[in-house]
């Protein structure tokens, strides 16, 4: 129910093909703040699932890609705008809107395993 309620476009859970709305990003494995920050801030609705493809390689998202673009985009939050745990003052990412940005990543990712995880 829940999943129904603020889903749209293609399901989380891809079983029967790969119809459906998605939102569409390309990113630079080298550069991964940089394009995330290009490709996620002009979005209007992250509430389609993310259909991602990297920069030189020819492949379909099924899933695998949307996973690997989430495990790499938040080693590369923690390395960024992390020190010892805490959050770091960045001035470049301050004004890049770097922050924000992860914080839509992290809340994609919390929507994504709520979807999942939550039982009618």
């Amino acid at each position: 129910m829940y999943q129904e309620l603020y889903h749209q476009g293609r399901p989380l859970n891809i079983t029967h093909g790969l119809d459906g709305h998605t939102s569409p990003i390309v990113i630079d494995r080298h550069n991964i703040m940089e394009t995330v920050t290009e490709e996620i801030l002009p979005q209007l609705n992250l509430r389609f699932p993310l259909s991602v493809l990297f920069y030189g390689e020819n492949v379909i998202d099924e899933g695998g890609s949307r996973r690997e673009f989430f495990r790499i985009t938040l080693r590369a939050i923690r390395q960024e705008l992390f020190a010892n745990g805490q959050v770091t003052n960045n001035p470049v990412c301050l004004k890049d809107e770097r922050y924000y940005v992860a914080g839509i990543v992290i809340g994609t990712i919390n929507y994504i395993v709520t979807c999942n995880c939550v039982n009618d």
